[in-house]
């Protein structure tokens, strides 16, 4: 329980840090996307749109599973947001001890 806990801060954490522009570039590369997905979902019937999401949600399982490269993209992309918070750095800091020891 406490463990998925602090994955929600964390994620939380990192949007804010979005909204507040700590990262500007990676700010900037997310409000880029905003506005793309804003104009696709303003030219693409809605029908469409959640038809596409449907089908891409229930062919799950006939994908492969290793992981595509925007999904690579991603994930890189969401581990280098900053976590702006005093008690993460110190829990970051007490594994780096007890690795050490």
């Amino acid at each position: 329980m406490q463990a998925k806990l602090h994955a929600y801060n964390v994620a939380l954490l990192k949007l804010r840090s979005l909204v507040a522009w700590t990262d500007p570039t990676r700010t900037k590369v997310f409000v880029l996307f905003l506005l793309f997905a804003a104009l696709l979902l303003a030219t693409i019937p809605l029908r469409y749109t959640w038809a596409g999401a449907v089908v891409f949600l229930f062919t799950k399982p006939l994908r492969s599973m290793k992981k595509t490269v925007p999904e690579l993209l991603l994930d890189d992309f969401w581990r280098g947001l900053p976590v702006d918070s005093a008690l993460h750095t110190n829990l970051d800091m007490a594994a780096i001890y007890t690795l050490q020891e």
